[in-house]
């Protein structure tokens, strides 16, 4: 579900998201034929494989939940300069 969220679909391309698709399914066949008798070892396994090719995906959404706190940061640090520059030039002149 989370590929088709609006956060989820800006920082996936649609080869990756095809790529996650194509493993999602074929987990969910797996599942289905082999999943009932398979170990632990081999559940744990396969979930693993799955977190892995989705971390990077993750870590862009995290990122860009970020960005509007961030670049409301970097705003109020740009016109504290420019309030700065006016003040030394105004005092140097």
């Amino acid at each position: 579900e989370k590929l088709y969220q609006e956060d989820h679909q800006h920082v996936v391309t649609e080869e990756e998201q095809e790529q996650i698709l194509t493993k999602l399914r074929e987990a969910s066949d797996w599942m289905d034929e082999e999943g009932y008798t398979a170990t632990t070892k081999e559940l744990r396994e396969k979930l693993s494989h799955l977190k892995s090719m989705c971390k990077d995906m993750f870590f862009r959404v995290e990122e860009r939940r970020k960005w509007p706190e961030l670049l409301t940061t970097l705003d109020n640090m740009l016109n504290t300069s420019a309030f700065f520059l006016r003040w030394v030039y105004s005092w140097a002149t």
